[in-house]
């Protein structure tokens, strides 16, 4: 009888109750709930991110491009297709729709109404300009220097 007794014991040592697994699911679907949204304005902020670092070297690459073939390029931000055209690229760059996008470039850059062109000279000057990108916690400018065609890119909250 004693071996009767201890195998009782030993079934009811070897699983986890119906409470204890109904605590367990709802204390990971409250987790859940907490962590979704934070995943959320990361993948928000890594496009943010992305977008600004893209227009920065689509600059960049312009600019090495000019100076490596010895020939004037341009780089277009267009604010109406909300795009960035490239000569590097077959196609051009979209940026996101959450952002807002304005840019500063001089008068006689702008091919059309909303669409600016960033020219690199083979001596590695540009028009120089910013681009400017925003969301609703940051904003990133991105800025080509005339004399130097160096691009940077000053991020601020």
């Amino acid at each position: 009888m004693t071996a009767a007794v201890a195998r009782q014991t030993d079934i009811g040592d070897a699983g986890f109750t119906l409470l204890e697994l109904i605590v367990a699911v709802m204390l990971m679907a409250l987790a859940a709930y907490f962590i979704a949204p934070s995943g959320d304005r990361s993948l928000r902020r890594l496009e943010f991110q992305a977008a600004a670092t893209d227009v920065a070297t689509a600059m960049r690459l312009a600019r090495a491009e000019a100076m490596r073939s010895n020939r004037e390029l341009s780089v277009a931000v267009d604010l109406n297709r909300r795009q960035i055209v490239a000569p590097d690229r077959k196609r051009p760059r979209a940026l996101p729709k959450a952002l807002s996008i304005r840019y500063e470039a001089p008068a006689g850059e702008q091919s059309a109404p909303g669409v600016a062109n960033f020219r690199f000279h083979p001596d590695g000057r540009s028009s120089g300009g910013k681009v400017v990108l925003s969301s609703a916690a940051r904003s990133a400018t991105v800025s080509v220097d005339w004399l130097t065609g160096q691009t940077s890119v000053d991020w601020s909250r």
